[in-house]
């Protein structure tokens, strides 16, 4: 009989352990193992790596490991969820700096070239007014104000990155303003700043258009203009438990007064507000009217042009009522 060689018969000792070759194959290698020791080596060693089936685990082991796996799954969804969260909040973060930087951010100077300028005018007061007015149409929503304290005070309007489209036709892009020179000036002084202001600008050091500068002629506001800045000087509370119907005020020959129209109380803690267009120190009065028809009229008190004052009405202890500065 042939001899078959070593390589041929390994190839089949895997079949031959498993008992699935075929008689003839069978008895070749049988014939062959007794004369190689190195294919019985071979065999011996597919039969020690054919492991037994493991052994099945007791209940309680198997109760123990769905529980090891639900405890890491468990655990494993926790960290999902707090990794996600802070993802999610880092992105809605990222995207919220964006959208301010963006659109909130007011950072970009406004170009001189849409500045325009007008109606550059003396107030009674000493104050002065102008119309500031930006063609590009877009909106405006700040100004910041620099003292550079070599005299030069500058209004620098500022913008998004991102601008809009102006909604309203007037607003901080058309309008008019006014500023006080002694009063920039006592600001700067607080400041540590010495160098009075001599010097006007609208827009930023680097590109500006000139509203004043010390010694510019300037026209007298108009009537129009004046009324526009003239504010609410005189402030009446009414801390009185009493029914009083009225408020007035007498002044240089004039007199205005407030009431609710019905005749109806005015309600104690309520405020009522006084203009007095002066352009010199005034003196004044107070009037009330209470429900019972008695007029109270207060002492006289004066007023400086640009100063505001508080007057409280209370009650005093012999039942009448007192007008009186605090």
């Amino acid at each position: 009989m042939t001899k078959i060689s070593c390589e041929i018969i390994k190839d089949l000792l895997p079949l031959y352990h498993d008992g699935v070759c075929s008689d003839q194959s069978k008895q070749l290698i049988e014939e062959h193992l007794e004369e190689c020791e190195t294919c019985r080596a071979e065999l011996a060693q597919i039969a020690a790596d054919i492991q037994m089936p493991p052994q099945q685990p007791s209940a309680k082991e198997e109760g123990t490991a769905i529980k090891n796996i639900a405890l890491h799954w468990s655990k494993s969804k926790l960290r999902a969820f707090v990794k996600g969260v802070i993802i999610a909040a880092a992105v809605c973060g990222a995207a919220l700096g964006v959208y301010y930087g963006l659109f909130c951010w007011q950072i970009v100077n406004v170009s001189s070239d849409v500045i325009e300028i007008s109606n550059v005018c003396k107030m009674a007061d000493g104050r002065i007014a102008y119309n500031v007015r930006l063609t590009d149409g877009y909106d405006l929503n700040y100004v910041r104000f620099e003292n550079d304290g070599k005299g030069n005070f500058y209004f620098v309007p500022l913008r998004p990155v991102i601008k809009h489209k102006a909604i309203t036709q007037n607003g901080l892009h058309n309008t008019y303003d006014e500023f006080d020179i002694a009063e920039y000036n006592a600001n700067g002084q607080e400041k540590g700043i010495d160098v009075a202001i001599t010097a006007v600008y609208y827009g930023s050091p680097d590109d500006c258009i000139l509203i004043w500068k010390q010694g510019m002629e300037l026209p007298a506001a108009s009537s129009e203009v004046e009324n526009m800045f003239n504010y609410d000087n005189v402030f009446v509370i009414n801390n009185s438990q009493q029914q009083i119907i009225s408020i007035g005020i007498h002044f240089d020959d004039q007199s205005a007064g407030m009431s609710n129209g019905d005749n109806s109380p005015l309600k104690s803690g309520e405020q009522v507000s006084f203009d007095l267009p002066i352009d010199k120190q005034t003196a004044f009065a107070i009037e009330v009217t209470l429900a019972s028809g008695e007029t109270i009229t207060s002492q006289s008190f004066s007023l400086l042009p640009n100063e505001q004052m508080n007057l409280y009405i209370e009650d005093k202890d012999n039942g009448g009522i007192s007008i009186t500065e605090h």
